[in-house]
């Protein structure tokens, strides 16, 4: 058998979803110290990693169909080793694993049956024998920002904790840590802010940004609402140039977006991670936009549909959040598109222009 001596920290998802727990993914370095951390998931890994040369994480394993891991070291960068695995088998490597795909349990029954030592994960409560240390499942109430929610995993109590036999232990935990402190307070940690190599301290620039893309059309306000605000914002913010940012593969809604405003497309992560680092504020939907400002000290004003603010809002100071009113109906993509188009163009300029106003922006 393998000697079990890798420490792995697992999360898949979107750009959003990677970013989000980047906090965790702090507080497992500082639970090892001096320990190398092997991360497991997507090839967009190596791009946000990029920027944090001083954390010890000594490999990238990025998936290859479900289950299949390619193996990134690093020297100035990353680079493949040629060495190919699969989860099972880095699993049966691992003397503790971070599992945080809580949408699902897939990866947890692999390290189940390799006998992980010590497993990190969230499920419902009938499946909690998989882990060692377990932290129920996303939903449960009293809710708390997803940010939170990957911290409290990789913090959870051993399975002999009293406190883990509790008939409501969760929520006491939550309770106990989050409840008694308001959202508002809370979130103005953010994300681990973003060390560009050779990059001077964050400096507002001249430019505001407008993000009117997301993963979906109807996760996003209508294409022609963004129109009218960015051509309202022009004409009121003479001091600052209005863009539309987006990218490469959004050009035709960026077009529809944009009206008589820059449109701007980068091309890499590092390239758009600047350009909102270098921004005075952003203006965006739901998506992963508003946490790559959290991770650049980039004031944001989040759009939202049906989505709570409390789990999926903005992270970081000066930030403002619009709702829109919430949908009843059955299907989650027309309760979301719903949620958006019930926000008032009007609404949106007038609490925008009064929001950036307020800010010591360059001028």
């Amino acid at each position: 058998m393998a000697r079990r001596e890798k420490i792995v920290f697992l999360r898949v998802g979107a750009l959003g979803d990677l970013l989000v727990s980047l906090s965790a993914l702090e507080s497992v370095l500082r639970k090892h110290p001096g320990q190398e951390i092997a991360v497991a998931g997507p090839a967009l890994w190596l791009d946000i990693l990029r920027p944090f040369p001083h954390w010890n994480i000594g490999a990238v394993y990025v998936l290859t169909g479900k289950y299949g891991l390619d193996e990134f070291r690093r020297k100035e960068d990353w680079y493949k080793t040629g060495v190919a695995t699969s989860f099972y088998r880095l699993c049966r490597e691992s003397a503790v694993l971070y599992n945080l795909r809580f949408e699902s349990l897939r990866y947890s029954w692999h390290a189940f049956f390799a006998r992980v030592p010590v497993r990190y994960g969230s499920s419902p409560r009938f499946f909690r024998f998989l882990f060692t240390h377990w932290f129920g499942w996303l939903g449960m109430e009293p809710p708390i920002h997803e940010r939170d929610w990957t911290q409290a995993i990789v913090e959870a109590p051993a399975a002999s904790a009293r406190i883990y036999r509790g008939w409501r232990y969760n929520r006491r935990l939550i309770e106990k840590k989050y409840a008694a402190v308001p959202f508002e307070i809370r979130n103005r940690e953010g994300l681990p802010a973003m060390a560009l190599p050779g990059v001077a301290p964050r400096i507002p620039g001249r430019y505001v940004l407008v993000n009117p893309t997301a993963s979906r059309r109807d996760k996003a306000w209508p294409a022609e609402n963004f129109r009218l605000l960015s051509a309202f914002l022009l004409a009121r913010l003479g001091h600052l140039t209005v863009i539309t940012i987006g990218s490469p593969g959004e050009s035709a809604w960026l077009a529809e977006a944009a009206g008589d405003t820059k449109i701007v497309q980068p091309q890499n992560l590092a390239e758009l991670f600047e350009i909102v680092r270098g921004a005075a504020a952003l203006i965006t939907n739901t998506s992963s936009m508003q946490f790559i400002a959290s991770a650049t000290g980039t004031p944001t004003l989040t759009l939202m549909g049906w989505a709570d603010p409390v789990r999926w809002g903005p992270l970081g100071e000066g930030n403002l959040v619009i709702r829109g009113i919430p949908s009843t109906h059955p299907n989650i993509f027309v309760r979301d598109e719903e949620s958006y188009r019930s926000i008032a163009v009007e609404k949106v300029q007038e609490s925008a222009l009064a929001w950036l106003r307020a800010k010591d922006l360059p001028r």
